[in-house]
């Protein structure tokens, strides 16, 4: 098995260059887009917990309005018997 010395290094200059190039005129720019995602999947996941927060606490109102509505039936139901 003979090595190719010249496809190796040519392969490994290729490689540098293209790394340069990338991270001369597109890392940043990808960079800064992954960052912004970044910071709207964290403000979805804060507002999912406010919306279940919220949930939670409607559930609990429409319990006790469920408690108190039982409740006033069960009086009007004892004074017409």
């Amino acid at each position: 098995m003979d090595l190719h010395w010249e496809t190796i290094v040519i392969s490994i200059v290729s490689f540098l260059v293209l790394y340069w190039a990338l991270s001369r005129y597109a890392f940043d720019k990808l960079f800064s887009i992954m960052e912004q995602r970044r910071v709207l999947v964290l403000k979805q996941l804060e507002d999912a917990k406010k919306t279940q927060e919220q949930i939670a606490l409607l559930a609990k109102n429409l319990g006790n309005l469920n408690h108190v509505y039982g409740n006033m039936l069960s009086a009007m139901q004892g004074r017409q018997s």
